[in-house]
């Protein structure tokens, strides 16, 4: 237990240091070079911030139009005559 905190930050050090790494890799060849290959990994660098946006936006209209379609389908079943 007393090895938990310093592989911690052993562990978020070592990856600091690679995500910046590929960032920076990533970003002189997006802005220094352009070719095709470059416009697709700048495509794909974009992933991450674009798919939780995509996946709250999805499964927000998927709710609400779950409770509209069960809203809906009680009210039609419910005889409202008096």
């Amino acid at each position: 237990m007393g090895k938990a905190v310093p592989n911690t930050l052993l562990i978020g050090g070592v990856t600091l240091v690679v995500t910046v790494v590929i960032s920076v890799l990533v970003a002189y060849l997006v802005v220094r070079r352009s070719n095709v290959m470059n416009q697709v990994i700048d495509t794909l660098s974009m992933l991450p911030y674009v798919i939780p946006g995509s996946v709250v936006g999805i499964s927000l209209v998927m709710s609400s139009t779950l409770s509209l379609l069960l809203f809906f389908k009680v009210s039609k079943s419910q005889d409202l005559t008096l």
